[in-house]
């Protein structure tokens, strides 16, 4: 009964947010779309400074007006250079992960200055340059910014089902015990056909292009570090959600912990590419 209430809860709340999303990404103007988003990457930063143990009001309101600072000079800079910030933080997130599941802490006790400087840029790193990507690409094409979600929200489904279904070999077992090997490459299979399938349906010229195709395969499997290496915090705080905004889905972070990390991948890659 439990269980049946839970889901209740998350899909009513799915129920109002996604269509909200779908109206702000695909109609919202630039400007708007970026100051939603804005709030949103503030929500997720109010959450983090609970993940990262700050209790005090002072220190939680520091750290939210030094992001919204760094948000707006990330539109003052070549965007290359944040969204690259953001892909080197991922790379490294790899190696932390992997510590964490030999037992590792990646992260010493909280108190002394230069623990909190790097719980701070940390934190940055994972949401300035995913707020960027997304205004990015919105501005560029709005249904290209709302295709990136679909894909990364239907690798999460293909992940789960082709888990309870095959899931065999545990991916990360002290990080993320419900993930498997399996899960994540039926995450990976379902999001190749919907990120080719979907544009090329409506004639987009790069649907099949070998680097679009490539594209995609890193944006998912680099989601999937996402969600891993916020479960890693979450683990390393002693909680289970990072917030309660969300009835039946948690706060804001766990549920753009995957776009947190596919976002700036996927603007970079296709600044390098031209694919958009």
């Amino acid at each position: 009964m439990a269980m049946d209430s839970e889901l209740r809860r998350r899909v009513a709340t799915a129920a109002v947010l996604v269509p909200l999303v779908v109206a702000g990404v695909l109609w919202a103007p630039s400007p708007l779309f970026a100051t939603l988003a804005a709030a949103l990457v503030l929500g997720g930063a109010w959450e983090w400074c609970r993940m990262m143990g700050w209790s005090s009001g002072a220190a939680r309101v520091l750290f939210l007006g030094t992001t919204a600072v760094l948000l707006a000079l990330a539109t003052r800079v070549d965007p290359t250079w944040v969204l690259l910030a953001g892909v080197g933080w991922w790379l490294l997130a790899i190696a932390w992960v992997v510590r964490f599941e030999q037992g590792s802490a990646p992260l010493a006790a909280a108190g002394g200055v230069v623990d909190t400087l790097v719980r701070a840029t940390v934190g940055w790193v994972i949401l300035v340059p995913a707020w960027l990507g997304l205004v990015l690409v919105q501005h560029a094409s709005p249904a290209l910014a709302l295709l990136l979600l679909v894909v990364v929200w239907g690798a999460d489904c293909g992940a789960y089902f082709a888990g309870r279904a095959f899931g065999r070999n545990r991916l990360a077992p002290r990080t993320s015990p419900g993930k498997t090997i399996e899960g994540v490459a039926g995450g990976v299979v379902l999001a190749v056909v919907i990120g080719t399938l979907v544009p090329g349906s409506v004639g987009w010229q790069h649907a099949l292009a070998p680097a679009w195709v490539a594209l995609l395969v890193v944006v998912v499997l680099v989601s999937v570090l996402g969600d891993l290496a916020e479960s890693m915090f979450k683990r390393l705080a002693g909680i289970k959600d990072s917030g309660t905004l969300l009835p039946g889905h948690g706060g804001v972070l766990d549920r753009i912990d995957s776009l947190t990390s596919a976002v700036p991948c996927f603007a970079l890659g296709l600044l390098l590419t031209g694919l958009a």
